[in-house]
């Protein structure tokens, strides 16, 4: 019995509680810091051109920002999706002198489907944030635009390189991915010129569209192929 229970804790462990920190801890690691610097703005659309460091499985991202570049809590819970769980840690120190520290359940590994949220408003006695290295790892790179298609449907194929093609001059070096059975694929894209450039082939002229957050993510170029529109 002792080691079933060991068994279950381990894999309990593995999932979230034990490996993540809890919003009322003294010290935060490997947090990622997002600045006025790192946002673009584009209408109702917005960059935050910072990409999660591969080895970090749940992200601890902290606003450095002005008021002008809060960042609002419908658009925070929408950063780095690819996370089934990240924390947030928000100061309000131009008018209120306070920190609130959200820690987001996106409910994909719950069984449940809902997303949960606990948060924890701070006024003094203000934990310590260790900053994570940030430097890109050999063989990776940023990548700000991916499409999928398959294979089999050709229009799809079609459209997708004409779109690439079109947008040779834009969308700078290209890798592609091949996955499942049916000849699905994925085609990354890093993109090139400036955040505001960037951004603006990202929002395709729709800049009063839904409001929407895009950040890049990073690839490990070794394990795909290049690809030529």
């Amino acid at each position: 019995m002792k080691r079933v229970s060991i068994i279950l804790l381990s894999l309990f462990c593995g999932i979230f509680i034990c490996s993540a920190q809890n919003i009322s801890d003294t010290v935060f690691m490997n947090v990622i810091k997002i600045e006025d610097k790192n946002i673009t703005k584009l209408g109702t659309r917005m960059l935050i051109d910072v990409s999660i460091p591969s080895d970090i499985k749940v992200p601890i991202v902290f606003f450095n920002t002005s008021v002008t570049n809060e960042i609002p809590q419908d658009l925070l819970f929408k950063l780095y999706l690819d996370y089934d769980y990240i924390m947030f840690i928000v100061p309000d120190w131009n008018v209120s002198k306070t920190l609130t520290i959200y820690k987001l359940d996106r409910g994909r590994r719950n069984g449940t489907g809902k997303k949960s949220v606990d948060s924890l408003n701070i006024q003094e006695n203000f934990p310590k944030l260790q900053f994570a290295d940030m430097t890109l790892k050999d063989g990776e790179i940023d990548i700000y635009f991916a499409t999928g298609c398959n294979l089999f449907i050709y229009e799809c194929s079609k459209s997708k390189r004409e779109f690439l093609k079109k947008n040779i001059d834009k969308i700078g070096d290209a890798y592609k991915l091949v996955h499942g059975y049916e000849g699905e694929h994925t085609i990354y894209c890093t993109l090139v010129g400036t955040a505001e450039e960037k951004l603006n082939f990202l929002v395709g002229g729709f800049l009063e569209a839904t409001p929407y957050i895009y950040t890049p993510f990073r690839l490990n170029i070794t394990k795909v192929d290049r690809f030529n529109p």
